[in-house]
């Protein structure tokens, strides 16, 4: 049986410990790509991911059924990325600039025209480049492209996430596609 999230969420606060693993299984591989991409690293985004459910397990009780779980989930762990961050910053070990691992599982989703060798090779450049191209925007369009696209956020869930408003969130987006598009179009007008 599917429930929904709320329906998990007072399981759990009725005493149901494994409905706290089926929120988990719903939301963990978004939430981790999106960690990924925040962080640049992937051993950091499992430790984030496993901090942010467990914070999610301690302050569920004080959920309000009326919001959305996944935003406040995914609040958690935005929240959890940038402590991480501005502590990298503060103590030299890197940063949104410092790329790390490459968070290669966040383009795994495009699908491939068609199965030829070649093809897989054309497609392997274009998302390399797409990579990069995705981690030459600033930092606040980068996260609004990968809670958009990546995690199947609304822009209210996206807003709420990282404490900006609606029109903020939304021309973030518009902005960051629109630069990516340049970046792409001259990345392939290179070859």
């Amino acid at each position: 049986m599917n429930r929904s999230d709320e329906e998990l969420i007072s399981l759990f606060k009725k005493g149901d410990v494994s409905a706290l693993g089926q929120l988990y299984d719903r939301h963990y591989v978004k939430l981790y790509n999106f960690l990924v991409g925040m962080v640049s690293s992937r051993d950091d985004a499992g430790d984030l991911l496993q901090e942010s459910f467990c914070t999610v397990a301690r302050k569920l009780d004080g959920f309000n059924t009326g919001g959305s779980f996944k935003a406040y989930l995914f609040r958690i762990a935005y929240n959890r990325a940038v402590d991480l961050l501005r502590k990298k910053t503060r103590t030299g070990n890197g940063g949104y600039k410092d790329m790390g691992e490459e968070p290669d599982s966040l383009l795994r989703e495009f699908p491939s025209p068609s199965p030829l060798p070649q093809d897989e090779v054309v497609k392997g450049e274009t998302l390399e480049k797409l990579r990069k191209a995705l981690f030459q925007l600033p930092r606040e369009q980068r996260q609004v492209i990968l809670l958009k696209h990546y995690s199947d956020l609304t822009f209210r869930e996206i807003a709420q996430i990282l404490g900006i408003p609606l029109n903020t969130a939304i021309a973030r987006l518009h902005y960051g596609l629109k630069t990516l598009k340049k970046t792409m179009e001259e990345f392939i007008g290179r070859d």
